[in-house]
């Protein structure tokens, strides 16, 4: 019978560094699922120092600090990049965390907003038009058709909103 390896960060470093100055690693001596380094195996015994509970701990107690250190994404040059949340991904992130019945339906670089009052700029040539989000969706909405009442009042509402919010 084998005796089980009981890994750490320091003996995964080792291993790491034995494979860089081109040692060949048996099997049961390689942490890594495929021989991909940092892809760990499944099932591994690993005993984690103080430290690394207390990351752990902040981790799962965090998610946007997990995500912000931990989680990353390919860059504006094609690298990779740690990922810097924006607003609207930690509402969405709080959403799923909350409650598991979510349901995002939304495809990548789309431009998600969650506000009727987001701002935006609209470039025409030479001309910059700025407006928000739900102003422009009732503006092209009217073109097709006369808004309802209530439509109208919900603009007056949010028009109301903004100016409370932008308001120091």
């Amino acid at each position: 019978m084998s005796k089980q390896i009981i890994w750490t960060t320091k003996l995964v470093n080792e291993k790491i560094e034995m494979l860089n100055m081109g040692e060949i690693l048996k099997n049961v001596e390689n942490p890594f699922h495929e021989k991909i380094v940092g892809l760990r195996k499944s099932g591994l015994s690993f005993k984690m120092t103080p430290g690394e509970i207390d990351e752990y701990v902040k981790c799962k107690m965090d998610l946007h600090y997990f995500a912000e250190n931990y989680c990353w994404i390919k860059g504006e040059k094609g690298s990779p990049v740690k990922i810097k949340l924006r607003d609207y991904q930690e509402e969405i992130l709080d959403n799923f965390f909350n409650n598991r019945f979510n349901i995002l339906m939304a495809s990548r670089q789309t431009g998600k907003c969650i506000s009727f009052n987001t701002e935006i700029i609209l470039k025409d040539n030479d001309i910059e038009i700025h407006t928000r989000i739900g102003r422009l969706y009732y503006f092209l909405t009217s073109l097709e058709r006369d808004l309802t009442l209530l439509e109208r009042i919900k603009i007056k509402l949010y028009d109301i909103l903004y100016l409370i919010e932008e308001k120091p």
